[in-house]
């Protein structure tokens, strides 16, 4: 019987650890915010040192970061080439200035920080965002610049998709 007690006890708090460590990963290194104009990236660092999990949190979140920005504009990429075909040069456009902010990576900002202490170990959640809306108004002025190639976006829906980049 206090065998079973024991049992049930440690099952009992070896849930509740495990609902502890879930409840304090923030919701928003889960789900990352969707927000016109912005690109988010997010990153966890771990470490008994607070500035090292911070600094491992940051490049985690610049990784993020850099291959979600990538993903949205490669992703309209395709879709323009699927729908006007590859001779549009909105690829094109969109390499040149997506290997311009690799290089760099102006303009990245922290939007949240996070901090977890268990035990020994720390660990920093980051949410950094990327203002996009001067690549977006690049683009676009690619675009106004072609009125065939305008009026094919505009037929095609693509857009209204550029808009909502």
């Amino acid at each position: 019987v206090v065998k079973k007690a024991v049992i049930m006890v440690m099952i009992v708090f070896t849930g509740i650890a495990a609902t502890y460590a879930q409840d304090s990963i923030p919701d928003w290194f889960t789900n990352l915010p969707v927000k016109k104009g912005f690109v988010f990236g997010a990153g966890v660092g771990k470490s008994t040192d607070l500035p090292i999990a911070t600094d491992k949190a940051r490049m985690n979140a610049l990784t993020n970061l850099t291959y979600n920005y990538n993903q949205k504009f490669e992703t309209f990429a395709i879709s323009c080439d699927s729908v006007l075909g590859p001779d549009n040069k909105i690829h094109e456009v969109i390499t040149s200035f997506k290997i311009k902010q690799q290089a760099i990576l102006k303009g990245v900002e922290m939007d949240k920080k996070s901090v977890d202490i268990n035990d020994d170990k720390t660990s920093v959640y980051i949410l950094l965002k990327l203002d996009i809306s001067d690549d977006v108004k690049a683009l676009q002025k690619e675009v106004d610049a072609n009125a065939a190639l305008r009026k094919k976006m505009n037929k095609s829906g693509l857009l209204l998709k550029l808009k909502g980049l």
